[in-house]
Order: C-alpha cells, then structure tokens, then sequence
C-alpha cells in the first residue's frame, strides 16, 4: 500500500538525515581554511544526495508493493509462503517478533495510516505557514512601500552591473522593515527600513547594497524557498534542520566574501554591520536579511576578521557522536538479524494433516535448551504444497506446556524453525534435537505406508491320489450301542482383522477411480475436488445428493473429516483432515 511505503520511507529518512548530517559534520570540520563558497555548495550537494536518496527509496517501496508487509497480516501466512495453515476453531497463534526492530516495524506496519495522517497533517500546517510568509512578502511589496528614485537609484543600477546582474532591480523603502532584504526571483528587489538611507553614510549604504546584490545573483532566494519546502517535508528530522542552519549561515558568509571582493575596504562594511546590531529580525524569513540579530553579525565580523571559517561546538559534536553510535548500532544489529542460515537436511516423508484436540494456553518464552526429556506433542498440523519439482511443506504443533513449534521445510530441507515465536538459528538446532525428533516421529505416525505383501511362493504339484477302495458296507448298528451322541463344541469366532491404514495417496486415488466409475469426471489430468462432511464438489460443481451421501459414506464417514485435491499443470495441492 501506498500509505506503508510512506510510512517506511520517513522512517528511513532519519538514519538518512542522520548520515547527511554526519557528512555535513565531516565538511564543516574539513574546510576551515577554505572559501565560504566551497562549504556552502558541499553543503547543497550533501542535502540534493538526501533528497535523492529518500526519492530512491519512495520508489523503491512502491514498486516493491510492500510484500513483506503484506505478509505478516490476515492471510499473509498463505499469500506468503503458499501453505495453508490448519488451526482448530477458536485457536489464535500469536507471534511475538524475535527483538525491538522487529516489533516497531510490526508496529508500523499495523499503524501505518495513522502515522501518515499525523505527518500529513504536520506538513500542511508547515505549509500554510510557509505560505503566509510568502504572503506577507507580497502584502509588503505591494502596499507598505515606496520607490526610491534619484541618485540611489542610478547608484544601485551601477553596482548591479558592477555585481554582473542584468537584470533591473528595484529599491524600495518599507515602513515594516527593520533590516535591508532582497525578495523576488523574477522581478528582484531590495527593500531597505524607511529612512535608513538618510541616516547612514553613503559608503556603507553602498556596502549593505552590494551585500543584497550578491543574494539576487546567486540566486538564493530561489534557493531559500526550496529548503524551507524541504524544511516542512521532514519538519521531524533535527539532521536536515541543522545541515539547513549551515547552509543559511554559509549563505550570508559567500555573500560577505563578494562585498568584500567588491569594495577592497573591509572597514566600511565592518561598520555598516555594527550599525545593525541594535536591531533584530522577525518574520522575514523567507526574504534574504542583511543579518538575523547581534549573534550572527557578531559571528560574521569575527570570520572575517580571522578568516577562519565555522568551527563545531562542543554540543554540536557530540551529538553526532551519539548519532554515529546510535547508528552503528542499529546497523549491528540488523546485520545480526539478516545473516543467512544453512538449511539442515530432514528426513523424507510423505504429508498429510490431522485435527486432535489442543489447549488454547500459548507462551512465548523458549523452554530449557539443554533439556533432553521427551515432549509429548498434542496439536500438529502439516501442510505440503508442490509446485513442479519443488515442494513445500510447513508444520504447526504444539505440546502440553503450551510451547508452539513452527517448522518449514523446502525439499525436506529445514530452513526455518521457531519456538512460540521466536526464531531458532541454525546453529542452535542442536540443542532441540529432541524436538525436532519428536516431531519428526510424529508426521511419520500419520503417514506410516502399507508394506507391500510379500509374494506367495509357488505350491508345489501334488501328487496323483491313488484310488480309494469302495468302502463296505456299515452292518446295522445293534440296540445296546443305540446311545445318544454328544453334542459338537461351537467353533470359536475368528477375532477380526484390524484395517489397514490409508494414506493420502491411496484414499485421493480411491476416490478419483470411483469418479471415473461414476463418469463424473472423463478424467484426472485437470481435476479439483473438495469432500467434506457437509457436500462433495467437483471441478467447481456441487455435486448431487445422493452422490455426495454415497461418497461420504464410502470414504470420509464421519462428517468433521475432510479431503481436498487440486490437480493443474504438473502442480499438485493435498489437504486431507482423518479425525
């Protein structure tokens, strides 16, 4: 779903941020000595990498169509694997993820619409205060202004062609202005406080001028609305809200070096900064500020002074230190999480599945490892499924101190186990021997197959009888023997022969010859049928009545058992349920 790939893809982009961020550490810390313009377009390609990155994985997740979630929700046992899992009525299995991560994706997966919503809801919010400070720009560059004309005028026409701008930019006063700004992307201009430029000397005028020039050619107001939409889409993520603080303060610094390039005298600019400092900022975000408060222009005088560029503070550090730890660690452990384990041979077999009575009583905790002592199994339930000369087979079981056993194999190799839950490593399987053994033992009680009669040997010829003599005749018996005979002893009973078990095969090709028998079907190369205690459908078709009582009574009997055959293009699916 759309929502889960979302979901997962603001997820990611905290351990991305958290590496751009880590990268931005690296940068500041790495160019100390270098130009302000060098730092500040590191600084955009490390937050475009972000934004690439974060893009990549959006796709990736939507195009995947969320298997893996899909999966772990209703039905996602069969859509997943293939099997089907037979559970008595009224009994519910519940997994408990093997650790944390695994829970909070589980977490995520289930919640995964909510988290959007509130994102959703934050980034509208975001936007709409993004768009009122556009707003406000207009408002003020169509109704608080008045056009400054004269000699400032041609001065700052000349400065723009001296700044390379071809472009004509207007200069306008603003009584609801504290700070001279630039705003505009195609009609550039610059608005300077009411009555700023009578009371400061000409030549710093010209330097605040050249200051605000430097924003209009390089584009940044462009630049600064794109990262306040950046800003808004990941409002959660404190790695690109500081990479964005760099790029603001390395802003104004390229634009230090290119007045300061212009003017050959760093003293007037110096004071024109100085000037400023009584005075703050708010609201103006959007717009291109000379300055954002005493702190900054204080920061901003001191680097040039020193030329020596940001330095990392002491909280800055060790906050991506923490940040390097934390992300090391999660890295760890999903590595630990994801290493492949060795498939472990199991014994052939042929399977089928039955219901018994179980205890709705579940754990999940794992019982004694070094335990040797027999388990007795309660509940077991097998499902195979073959699809060309693959075949798939899962075992559910569970015995009389409640522990539930999973257990899947793929051409009798096992390549999964798990104890209530929690999933055995292969190289654990050992200490379970005893009940994998068990188990084992188990399927191989239901699928125990007739050994075949052994041939009889051939009878020897008899030999010619010779003839008997006639027999005399009996002389009559006379009266003192004239007695009355004892009755004959009855002849004991012959005790019954026991049946013979049936196995899947033979009771699925029992009632396939009897279909045929039946011309109920003309023949097995693409069949399906279902027989239950309740109708007997064949190829879709419900059968009639007296068909399915016959059927009924010659091969299932009792009304809770249940066959089902699928038979289509070399793929064969059995479930049979003998109670």
């Amino acid at each position: 779903m759309i929502t889960q790939a979302i979901c997962w893809t603001l997820l990611h982009s905290l351990w991305q941020g958290l590496v751009a961020a880590l990268l931005a550490g690296v940068i500041v810390m790495s160019t100390r000595k270098s130009k302000a313009v060098v730092r500040y377009n590191l600084l955009i390609a490390d937050l475009s990498l972000f934004l690439v990155a974060v893009g990549f994985t959006l796709v990736y997740l939507v195009g995947a169509g969320g298997e893996g979630v899909r999966a772990g929700g209703p039905g996602g046992a069969k859509a997943a694997t293939g099997f089907t899992v037979l559970q008595p009525v009224g009994y519910t299995v519940y997994v408990q993820p093997g650790n944390v991560l695994q829970r909070a994706g589980s977490y995520l997966n289930a919640h995964a619409s909510v988290i959007v919503l509130i994102w959703m809801i934050c980034l509208a919010a975001q936007l709409l205060r993004l768009t009122g400070g556009l707003y406000r720009i207009h408002r003020i560059r169509q109704t608080s202004i008045l056009p400054v004309r004269g000699a400032w005028e041609e001065k700052l026409a000349v400065l723009a062609r001296q700044m390379g701008i071809r472009r004509k930019v207007a200069l306008l006063q603003s009584t609801a202005l504290r700070v001279p700004a630039a705003s505009g992307i195609l009609r550039p201009a610059i608005l300077v406080p009411l009555g700023m430029l009578a009371q400061i000397p000409a030549e710093q005028v010209e330097t605040i001028f050249l200051h605000e020039l430097a924003h209009i050619r390089r584009g940044d107001y462009l630049i600064n609305l794109l990262l306040h939409i950046s800003e808004a889409l990941f409002f959660f993520n404190p790695g690109i809200r500081w990479i964005a603080y760099l790029m603001r303060e390395e802003r104004e610094a390229c634009c230090d070096d290119d007045v300061l390039a212009a003017t050959g005298d760093s003293s007037i600019y110096f004071d024109a900064l100085v000037g400023f400092m009584q005075f703050t900022i708010r609201g103006q975000e959007l717009a291109m500020p000379l300055g954002k408060g005493k702190t900054d222009l204080l920061w901003r005088v001191r680097r040039m002074l020193n030329q020596e560029n940001k330095k990392l503070h002491t909280m800055e550090k060790t906050v991506l230190s923490l940040g390097l730890l934390a992300l090391v660690t999660v890295a760890f452990i999903s590595m630990r999480e994801r290493e492949p384990q060795a498939p472990v041979k199991a014994a052939s077999h042929q399977t089928v599945s039955r219901r018994v009575s179980v205890s709705h009583q579940t754990k999940d905790t794992l019982p004694d490892k070094d335990s040797r002592q027999k388990i007795h199994i309660n509940h077991l339930s097998v499902s195979s499924n073959g699809m060309g000369t693959t075949t798939k087979t899962k075992l559910v079981a569970s015995d009389d101190e409640g522990n539930n056993y999973m257990l899947k194999e793929v051409d009798d190799e096992i390549v999964a186990f798990s104890i209530n839950g929690n999933e055995i490593p292969q190289q654990e399987y050992e200490k379970y021997i005893n009940v994998l053994e068990e188990l084992e033992r188990q399927r191989e009680e239901m699928t125990v197959p007739v050994p075949p009669v052994p041939p009889v040997p051939p009878v020897p010829p008899v030999p010619p009888v010779e003839p008997v003599p006639p027999v005399p005749p009996v002389p009559p018996v006379s009266a003192e023997y004239n007695e009355p005979v004892p009755p004959i002893p009855p002849v004991p009973p012959v005790p019954p022969v026991p049946p013979v078990p049936v196995t899947s095969d033979t009771l699925v090709r029992h009632i396939i010859r009897d279909m045929l028998k039946g011309n109920i079907i003309d023949n097995d190369d693409v069949l399906s049928f279902e027989l239950n205690g309740k109708e007997f459908i064949v190829n879709g078709v419900k059968q009639p009545d007296a068909v399915f009582q016959l059927f009924r009574q010659r091969h299932i009997k009792d009304a809770e058992n249940l066959v089902i055959y699928e038979h289509h293009e070399g793929t064969t699916h059995t479930e049979i349920h003998l109670k």
